[in-house]
Protein backbone atom coordinates (compact mmCIF):
# COMPACT_ATOMS: atom_id res chain seq x y z
CA UNK A 1 0.00 0.00 0.00
CA UNK A 2 1.30 3.34 -1.02
CA UNK A 3 1.61 6.08 2.07
CA UNK A 4 3.30 8.87 3.39
CA UNK A 5 4.69 5.87 6.28
CA UNK A 6 6.41 3.55 3.81
CA UNK A 7 8.24 7.29 2.68
CA UNK A 8 9.68 7.97 6.21
CA UNK A 9 10.41 3.94 6.61
CA UNK A 10 12.61 3.87 3.46
CA UNK A 11 13.90 7.53 4.15
CA UNK A 12 15.09 6.10 7.41
CA UNK A 13 17.18 3.83 6.00
CA UNK A 14 19.46 6.57 5.07
CA UNK A 15 20.80 4.58 2.10
CA UNK A 16 20.12 4.27 -1.93
CA UNK A 17 19.23 0.53 -2.79
CA UNK A 18 18.03 -1.70 -5.71
CA UNK A 19 14.75 -0.79 -4.38
CA UNK A 20 14.14 2.65 -4.35
CA UNK A 21 15.75 5.99 -5.54
CA UNK A 22 15.84 9.61 -4.44
CA UNK A 23 14.83 12.76 -6.64
CA UNK A 24 15.53 16.02 -5.64
CA UNK A 25 12.85 17.31 -8.44
CA UNK A 26 11.15 15.69 -10.98
CA UNK A 27 9.26 16.83 -14.15
CA UNK A 28 8.62 15.18 -17.22
CA UNK A 29 7.57 18.65 -18.92
CA UNK A 30 10.65 18.54 -20.68
CA UNK A 31 11.85 15.54 -23.05
CA UNK A 32 14.92 14.34 -21.53
CA UNK A 33 14.20 14.82 -18.10
CA UNK A 34 10.96 12.37 -19.12
CA UNK A 35 13.65 9.89 -20.52
CA UNK A 36 15.50 9.70 -17.38
CA UNK A 37 12.04 8.93 -15.37
CA UNK A 38 11.25 6.28 -18.54
CA UNK A 39 14.48 4.67 -18.09
CA UNK A 40 14.50 4.21 -14.34
CA UNK A 41 10.78 2.96 -14.61
CA UNK A 42 11.56 0.16 -16.88
CA UNK A 43 14.72 -0.93 -14.75
CA UNK A 44 12.26 -1.22 -11.80
CA UNK A 45 9.43 -2.43 -13.34
CA UNK A 46 12.47 -5.08 -14.95
CA UNK A 47 13.15 -5.80 -11.47
CA UNK A 48 11.55 -6.81 -8.26
CA UNK A 49 9.72 -3.11 -8.22
CA UNK A 50 10.59 -0.18 -6.58
CA UNK A 51 9.63 3.48 -5.42
CA UNK A 52 11.22 7.21 -6.24
CA UNK A 53 11.28 9.57 -3.22
CA UNK A 54 10.91 12.74 -4.58
CA UNK A 55 11.62 16.31 -2.97
CA UNK A 56 14.75 14.14 -0.94
CA UNK A 57 18.56 15.17 -2.15
CA UNK A 58 20.46 12.71 -3.80
CA UNK A 59 23.57 12.67 -1.72
CA UNK A 60 22.55 14.43 1.80
CA UNK A 61 19.15 12.76 1.84
CA UNK A 62 17.89 16.36 3.10
CA UNK A 63 14.06 17.26 2.64
CA UNK A 64 14.10 20.05 0.41
CA UNK A 65 10.18 19.47 -0.82
CA UNK A 66 9.60 19.62 -4.77
CA UNK A 67 8.30 22.75 -6.39
CA UNK A 68 5.43 20.76 -8.83
CA UNK A 69 3.72 17.83 -8.57
CA UNK A 70 3.71 15.29 -11.78
CA UNK A 71 0.01 14.26 -12.64
CA UNK A 72 -0.29 10.32 -12.64
CA UNK A 73 -2.56 10.04 -15.42
CA UNK A 74 -0.50 12.46 -17.96
CA UNK A 75 2.92 10.23 -16.68
CA UNK A 76 0.55 6.93 -17.75
CA UNK A 77 0.21 8.72 -21.33
CA UNK A 78 3.30 9.90 -21.74
CA UNK A 79 4.72 6.36 -20.80
CA UNK A 80 2.78 4.67 -22.67
CA UNK A 81 2.95 6.88 -25.92
CA UNK A 82 6.51 5.98 -25.73
CA UNK A 83 6.30 2.78 -25.55
CA UNK A 84 2.82 1.35 -26.77
CA UNK A 85 2.27 -0.72 -23.48
CA UNK A 86 1.65 0.39 -20.03
CA UNK A 87 3.68 -0.06 -16.97
CA UNK A 88 1.38 0.15 -13.20
CA UNK A 89 2.57 2.67 -11.07
CA UNK A 90 1.32 4.61 -8.64
CA UNK A 91 1.90 8.91 -7.27
CA UNK A 92 1.38 10.18 -3.56
CA UNK A 93 1.91 13.51 -2.74
CA UNK A 94 1.55 14.83 0.94
CA UNK A 95 2.98 17.35 3.08
CA UNK A 96 6.30 16.81 5.47
CA UNK A 97 5.17 16.07 8.89
CA UNK A 98 7.35 18.61 10.65
CA UNK A 99 7.75 21.69 7.55
CA UNK A 100 4.33 21.48 6.34
CA UNK A 101 5.77 23.70 3.92
CA UNK A 102 7.60 21.33 1.97
CA UNK A 103 5.42 19.01 -0.72
CA UNK A 104 7.01 15.57 -0.49
CA UNK A 105 6.20 12.56 -2.96
CA UNK A 106 6.52 8.65 -3.68
CA UNK A 107 5.98 6.87 -6.65
CA UNK A 108 5.84 3.35 -6.69
CA UNK A 109 6.39 1.06 -9.63
CA UNK A 110 5.59 -2.15 -9.86
CA UNK A 111 7.45 -5.36 -10.94
CA UNK A 112 6.21 -6.19 -14.55
CA UNK A 113 5.16 -9.78 -15.03
CA UNK A 114 7.05 -9.66 -18.62
CA UNK A 115 9.93 -8.27 -19.72
CA UNK A 116 9.73 -4.30 -20.49
CA UNK A 117 11.66 -2.33 -23.19
CA UNK A 118 11.60 0.85 -25.13
CA UNK A 119 10.77 0.06 -28.83
CA UNK A 120 12.80 3.35 -29.92
CA UNK A 121 15.41 5.06 -28.88
CA UNK A 122 15.09 8.36 -27.07
CA UNK A 123 18.70 11.13 -27.09
CA UNK A 124 19.98 13.96 -25.80
CA UNK A 125 22.51 16.32 -27.24
CA UNK A 126 24.66 14.07 -24.64
CA UNK A 127 23.95 10.59 -26.49
CA UNK A 128 20.99 7.99 -25.94
CA UNK A 129 19.52 7.67 -22.96
CA UNK A 130 17.12 5.04 -23.30
CA UNK A 131 17.98 2.45 -26.22
CA UNK A 132 15.91 0.41 -28.32
CA UNK A 133 15.10 -3.06 -27.83
CA UNK A 134 17.25 -2.74 -24.71
CA UNK A 135 16.78 -4.27 -20.76
CA UNK A 136 17.30 -2.07 -18.58
CA UNK A 137 17.11 -3.35 -14.71
CA UNK A 138 18.56 -1.61 -11.10
CA UNK A 139 22.02 -2.31 -10.21
CA UNK A 140 22.23 -0.19 -6.40
CA UNK A 141 21.49 3.24 -7.31
CA UNK A 142 21.56 2.94 -11.14
CA UNK A 143 19.49 1.87 -13.74
CA UNK A 144 21.71 -0.02 -16.13
CA UNK A 145 21.56 -2.90 -18.97
CA UNK A 146 21.23 -5.85 -17.60
CA UNK A 147 24.52 -8.62 -17.74
CA UNK A 148 24.34 -12.12 -18.29
CA UNK A 149 23.36 -12.67 -14.72
CA UNK A 150 20.90 -10.30 -14.10
CA UNK A 151 19.38 -11.24 -17.83
CA UNK A 152 19.11 -14.97 -16.71
CA UNK A 153 17.14 -14.15 -13.31
CA UNK A 154 14.62 -11.89 -15.05
CA UNK A 155 13.31 -14.86 -17.60
CA UNK A 156 13.79 -17.21 -14.53
CA UNK A 157 11.43 -15.00 -12.64
CA UNK A 158 8.92 -14.50 -15.47
CA UNK A 159 8.88 -18.44 -16.40
CA UNK A 160 7.73 -18.70 -12.76
CA UNK A 161 4.60 -18.01 -13.90
CA UNK A 162 3.08 -21.14 -15.74
CA UNK A 163 0.43 -19.11 -17.89
CA UNK A 164 3.05 -16.48 -19.62
CA UNK A 165 4.61 -17.70 -23.06
CA UNK A 166 7.63 -15.70 -24.08
CA UNK A 167 6.47 -14.77 -27.94
CA UNK A 168 9.39 -15.67 -31.05
CA UNK A 169 9.72 -11.71 -30.70
CA UNK A 170 10.28 -11.98 -26.77
CA UNK A 171 12.86 -14.87 -27.73
CA UNK A 172 14.72 -13.01 -30.21
CA UNK A 173 14.80 -9.96 -28.10
CA UNK A 174 16.24 -12.26 -25.01
CA UNK A 175 19.08 -13.39 -26.92
CA UNK A 176 19.92 -9.59 -28.36
CA UNK A 177 20.71 -8.67 -24.98
CA UNK A 178 22.21 -11.70 -24.04
CA UNK A 179 25.03 -11.60 -26.83
CA UNK A 180 25.02 -7.82 -26.33
CA UNK A 181 26.57 -8.38 -22.86
CA UNK A 182 28.77 -10.98 -24.09
CA UNK A 183 30.23 -8.40 -26.83
CA UNK A 184 30.74 -5.94 -23.68
CA UNK A 185 33.18 -8.61 -22.18
CA UNK A 186 34.48 -9.58 -25.43
CA UNK A 187 35.47 -5.70 -26.57
CA UNK A 188 37.39 -5.12 -23.10
CA UNK A 189 38.65 -9.17 -23.54
CA UNK A 190 40.36 -8.17 -26.73
CA UNK A 191 41.59 -4.70 -25.27
CA UNK A 192 43.32 -6.27 -22.85
CA UNK A 193 45.23 -9.04 -25.51
CA UNK A 194 46.16 -5.90 -27.68
CA UNK A 195 43.78 -6.97 -30.81
CA UNK A 196 42.12 -4.32 -32.58
CA UNK A 197 40.28 -4.54 -36.24
CA UNK A 198 39.28 -1.10 -37.43
CA UNK A 199 35.61 -0.66 -38.54
CA UNK A 200 32.59 1.71 -38.57
CA UNK A 201 32.16 0.20 -34.92
CA UNK A 202 35.19 0.88 -33.65
CA UNK A 203 35.40 4.59 -34.71
CA UNK A 204 32.18 5.10 -33.77
CA UNK A 205 32.80 3.66 -30.10
CA UNK A 206 36.12 5.59 -30.08
CA UNK A 207 34.04 9.07 -30.82
CA UNK A 208 31.84 8.82 -28.65
CA UNK A 209 33.74 7.81 -25.58
CA UNK A 210 36.08 11.32 -26.55
CA UNK A 211 32.74 13.04 -26.68
CA UNK A 212 31.93 11.81 -23.18
CA UNK A 213 35.26 13.05 -22.12
CA UNK A 214 34.87 16.57 -23.29
CA UNK A 215 32.19 19.00 -22.08
CA UNK A 216 32.49 22.25 -24.26
CA UNK A 217 30.22 20.68 -27.17
CA UNK A 218 27.08 18.03 -27.93
CA UNK A 219 27.15 15.53 -30.35
CA UNK A 220 25.50 17.32 -33.24
CA UNK A 221 28.14 20.53 -32.99
CA UNK A 222 30.87 18.08 -32.87
CA UNK A 223 29.91 16.35 -35.40
CA UNK A 224 29.86 19.48 -37.97
CA UNK A 225 32.82 20.25 -36.90
CA UNK A 226 34.83 16.98 -37.90
CA UNK A 227 32.44 17.24 -41.27
CA UNK A 228 30.16 14.51 -40.77
CA UNK A 229 26.65 14.76 -43.24
CA UNK A 230 24.25 16.61 -40.75
CA UNK A 231 21.62 13.79 -41.63
CA UNK A 232 24.31 11.47 -40.44
CA UNK A 233 25.65 12.43 -37.19
CA UNK A 234 23.58 9.75 -35.14
CA UNK A 235 24.97 7.20 -38.00
CA UNK A 236 28.51 7.98 -37.02
CA UNK A 237 28.34 7.73 -33.69
CA UNK A 238 26.15 4.67 -33.39
CA UNK A 239 28.62 3.10 -35.85
CA UNK A 240 26.63 2.83 -38.98
CA UNK A 241 28.44 4.77 -41.18
CA UNK A 242 32.41 4.12 -42.11
CA UNK A 243 34.20 7.68 -41.77
CA UNK A 244 36.29 9.18 -44.67
CA UNK A 245 40.32 10.11 -43.91
CA UNK A 246 39.08 13.03 -43.31
CA UNK A 247 36.69 12.77 -41.33
CA UNK A 248 39.42 10.55 -38.94
CA UNK A 249 42.57 13.84 -39.38
CA UNK A 250 39.79 16.25 -38.30
CA UNK A 251 38.63 14.34 -35.10
CA UNK A 252 42.47 13.96 -34.25
CA UNK A 253 42.66 17.27 -34.33
CA UNK A 254 39.31 18.41 -32.61
CA UNK A 255 40.36 16.20 -30.00
CA UNK A 256 43.90 16.30 -29.67
CA UNK A 257 45.12 12.72 -29.69
CA UNK A 258 47.16 11.09 -32.26
CA UNK A 259 46.10 9.72 -35.28
CA UNK A 260 47.16 6.06 -34.43
CA UNK A 261 44.70 6.17 -31.58
CA UNK A 262 42.15 5.60 -33.75
CA UNK A 263 43.45 2.18 -35.02
CA UNK A 264 44.14 0.77 -31.63
CA UNK A 265 42.62 -0.76 -28.90
CA UNK A 266 42.15 1.48 -25.92
CA UNK A 267 39.45 1.97 -23.71
CA UNK A 268 38.69 5.31 -21.06
CA UNK A 269 40.37 6.58 -24.27
CA UNK A 270 44.02 4.75 -22.76
CA UNK A 271 45.88 2.16 -24.45
CA UNK A 272 46.18 -1.57 -22.73
CA UNK A 273 47.88 -0.77 -19.78
CA UNK A 274 50.61 -3.22 -20.38
CA UNK A 275 51.49 -0.75 -23.01
CA UNK A 276 53.14 1.04 -20.41
CA UNK A 277 57.59 -0.49 -19.79
CA UNK A 278 56.70 0.07 -16.27
CA UNK A 279 53.32 -1.83 -15.84
CA UNK A 280 55.33 -5.21 -18.47
CA UNK A 281 58.35 -4.97 -16.40
CA UNK A 282 56.46 -5.72 -13.07
CA UNK A 283 54.84 -8.79 -14.68
CA UNK A 284 57.66 -10.31 -16.46
CA UNK A 285 60.15 -9.75 -13.74
CA UNK A 286 57.75 -12.38 -11.87
CA UNK A 287 58.13 -14.73 -14.98
CA UNK A 288 60.75 -17.41 -13.19
CA UNK A 289 61.37 -18.86 -17.38
CA UNK A 290 61.42 -15.91 -19.30
CA UNK A 291 62.67 -17.62 -22.16
CA UNK A 292 59.62 -19.16 -22.68
CA UNK A 293 57.98 -15.58 -23.20
CA UNK A 294 59.41 -16.20 -26.61
CA UNK A 295 57.02 -18.63 -27.67
CA UNK A 296 53.84 -17.23 -26.30
CA UNK A 297 51.82 -14.38 -27.55
CA UNK A 298 52.44 -11.44 -25.15
CA UNK A 299 49.14 -10.01 -25.34
CA UNK A 300 47.45 -13.46 -24.49
CA UNK A 301 50.23 -13.52 -21.98
CA UNK A 302 49.12 -9.91 -20.41
CA UNK A 303 45.79 -10.60 -20.36
CA UNK A 304 45.32 -14.33 -18.53
CA UNK A 305 47.88 -12.72 -16.13
CA UNK A 306 45.79 -9.52 -15.18
CA UNK A 307 42.21 -11.63 -15.92
CA UNK A 308 43.87 -14.01 -13.51
CA UNK A 309 45.10 -11.97 -10.82
CA UNK A 310 42.11 -10.29 -10.44
CA UNK A 311 39.91 -13.13 -9.48
CA UNK A 312 42.07 -14.16 -7.45
CA UNK A 313 42.26 -10.90 -5.29
CA UNK A 314 38.58 -10.95 -5.27
CA UNK A 315 38.64 -14.58 -3.74
CA UNK A 316 41.06 -13.17 -1.08
CA UNK A 317 39.36 -10.00 0.14
CA UNK A 318 35.91 -11.61 -0.20
CA UNK A 319 37.96 -14.70 2.05
CA UNK A 320 38.98 -11.61 4.25
CA UNK A 321 35.26 -10.12 4.90
CA UNK A 322 33.81 -13.42 5.20
CA UNK A 323 32.20 -14.24 8.66
CA UNK A 324 33.83 -17.67 9.74
CA UNK A 325 31.42 -18.45 12.51
CA UNK A 326 28.76 -19.07 9.59
CA UNK A 327 31.71 -21.02 7.28
CA UNK A 328 31.52 -23.18 10.19
CA UNK A 329 27.85 -23.00 10.48
CA UNK A 330 27.27 -23.94 6.87
CA UNK A 331 30.83 -25.76 5.91
CA UNK A 332 28.56 -29.22 5.61
CA UNK A 333 25.79 -27.28 3.32
CA UNK A 334 26.56 -27.24 -0.21
CA UNK A 335 23.89 -25.11 -0.83
CA UNK A 336 25.35 -22.29 1.30
CA UNK A 337 29.26 -22.78 0.48
CA UNK A 338 31.24 -19.72 -0.52
CA UNK A 339 34.06 -20.21 -3.58
CA UNK A 340 36.43 -18.53 -1.10
CA UNK A 341 35.41 -21.45 1.30
CA UNK A 342 38.46 -23.77 0.39
CA UNK A 343 41.33 -21.18 2.40
CA UNK A 344 39.38 -21.96 5.88
CA UNK A 345 40.17 -25.34 5.16
CA UNK A 346 44.25 -24.78 5.19
CA UNK A 347 43.55 -23.34 8.66
CA UNK A 348 41.71 -26.22 9.96
CA UNK A 349 44.47 -27.29 12.61
CA UNK A 350 43.68 -23.31 14.12
CA UNK A 351 41.35 -22.66 16.53
CA UNK A 352 38.69 -20.01 16.38
CA UNK A 353 40.72 -17.51 18.06
CA UNK A 354 43.67 -18.42 15.59
CA UNK A 355 42.08 -17.92 12.44
CA UNK A 356 40.13 -14.67 13.61
CA UNK A 357 43.72 -13.25 14.61
CA UNK A 358 45.16 -14.58 11.25
CA UNK A 359 42.75 -12.98 8.92
CA UNK A 360 43.40 -9.63 11.49
CA UNK A 361 46.82 -10.13 10.39
CA UNK A 362 46.43 -10.40 7.05
CA UNK A 363 43.94 -7.84 6.26
CA UNK A 364 46.64 -5.38 7.89
CA UNK A 365 49.47 -6.39 5.81
CA UNK A 366 47.17 -6.67 2.60
CA UNK A 367 45.33 -3.64 3.23
CA UNK A 368 46.05 -2.10 -0.32
CA UNK A 369 44.56 -4.76 -2.46
CA UNK A 370 41.36 -4.93 -0.04
CA UNK A 371 40.49 -1.49 -0.33
CA UNK A 372 40.98 -1.45 -4.17
CA UNK A 373 39.04 -4.81 -4.50
CA UNK A 374 35.84 -4.27 -1.23
CA UNK A 375 32.77 -3.88 -3.65
CA UNK A 376 29.33 -3.72 -2.78
CA UNK A 377 27.66 -6.58 -4.79
CA UNK A 378 24.54 -5.28 -4.88
CA UNK A 379 25.49 -2.07 -6.90
CA UNK A 380 27.75 -3.77 -8.97
CA UNK A 381 26.60 -4.23 -12.61
CA UNK A 382 29.50 -6.75 -13.55
CA UNK A 383 31.34 -9.31 -11.56
CA UNK A 384 33.86 -8.42 -8.75
CA UNK A 385 36.57 -9.15 -10.77
CA UNK A 386 35.59 -7.57 -13.43
CA UNK A 387 34.96 -4.86 -12.22
CA UNK A 388 38.16 -4.57 -10.21
CA UNK A 389 40.07 -5.27 -13.51
CA UNK A 390 37.70 -1.97 -14.96
CA UNK A 391 39.00 0.50 -12.53
CA UNK A 392 42.82 -1.16 -12.57
CA UNK A 393 43.20 -0.35 -16.23
CA UNK A 394 41.66 3.77 -15.09
CA UNK A 395 44.64 3.57 -11.75
CA UNK A 396 47.55 5.58 -12.16
CA UNK A 397 50.67 3.27 -13.43
CA UNK A 398 52.72 3.78 -9.65
CA UNK A 399 49.48 1.67 -8.16
CA UNK A 400 49.11 -0.33 -11.10
CA UNK A 401 52.57 -1.99 -10.28
CA UNK A 402 52.16 -1.98 -6.82
CA UNK A 403 49.23 -3.70 -7.02
CA UNK A 404 51.08 -6.19 -9.16
CA UNK A 405 53.77 -6.52 -6.58
CA UNK A 406 52.12 -7.01 -3.72
CA UNK A 407 49.88 -9.62 -5.38
CA UNK A 408 51.51 -11.75 -7.69
CA UNK A 409 54.97 -13.85 -6.12
CA UNK A 410 55.71 -15.62 -9.27
CA UNK A 411 54.81 -17.00 -12.54
CA UNK A 412 55.88 -20.03 -14.43
CA UNK A 413 55.20 -20.34 -18.07
CA UNK A 414 55.22 -23.21 -20.35
CA UNK A 415 54.00 -24.40 -23.97
CA UNK A 416 50.57 -25.03 -22.53
CA UNK A 417 49.53 -23.31 -19.57
CA UNK A 418 50.59 -20.07 -17.71
CA UNK A 419 50.47 -20.64 -13.39
CA UNK A 420 50.61 -17.83 -11.14
CA UNK A 421 51.16 -17.82 -7.51
CA UNK A 422 49.92 -14.96 -5.01
CA UNK A 423 51.67 -13.99 -1.78
CA UNK A 424 48.22 -14.05 -0.25
CA UNK A 425 46.84 -17.77 -0.89
CA UNK A 426 50.42 -18.95 -0.18
CA UNK A 427 50.55 -17.31 3.35
CA UNK A 428 47.40 -19.02 3.83
CA UNK A 429 48.19 -22.00 2.91
CA UNK A 430 51.48 -22.20 4.99
CA UNK A 431 49.52 -20.15 7.61
CA UNK A 432 52.82 -17.24 7.36
CA UNK A 433 52.82 -14.20 9.33
CA UNK A 434 54.75 -12.25 7.03
CA UNK A 435 55.04 -8.34 7.28
CA UNK A 436 55.79 -6.82 4.01
CA UNK A 437 57.11 -3.07 2.50
CA UNK A 438 56.07 -1.57 -0.45
CA UNK A 439 59.26 0.97 -1.76
CA UNK A 440 57.47 3.36 -4.21
CA UNK A 441 60.87 4.53 -5.25
CA UNK A 442 62.41 1.12 -6.23
CA UNK A 443 59.06 -0.52 -6.95
CA UNK A 444 59.55 -3.33 -4.92
CA UNK A 445 58.01 -5.39 -2.46
CA UNK A 446 60.06 -6.19 0.72
CA UNK A 447 59.02 -9.24 2.68
CA UNK A 448 60.32 -9.77 6.27
CA UNK A 449 60.61 -13.72 6.62
CA UNK A 450 62.10 -13.36 9.76
CA UNK A 451 58.92 -12.91 12.28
Amino acid sequence: MLTKDKFYEILDEGREDNLWDFKEELSISKKVEFYEILKDILAFANSRGGYLLLGVKDKSHELVGVSEEIDEAELAQKIESALSYSIDFKILYFNDEIDSNKKLGLIQIYQAQKICVSPKSYSSDRGVIVEQDIIYTRRGTRSIRVNGEQLNELVRRIQTNATYKFSESELQLIEKNRNSSYLEFKQFDDYLKGKFEFTASSFGNKITQLCRDQLKYNRLEVGKWIGFEEERINDYFQGIAYPSLEHILRASKYFEVPISFFFKPTTYSRPPIWENPLVSFCLIEKVINKSELLNINWGDFFSYVLWDMSKNICIFVEWIRSDYFVYVRNREDLLHTSRSDFLYDYLIEMSPEEVLEFKSFLSTQHYKLIEKASFNKETLSRLPHEEFLYHLIDYSNDLVCRLINESIKLITVSESKIEVKYHFIEEVINRQYLRRNYDIDKISLRIDYNI
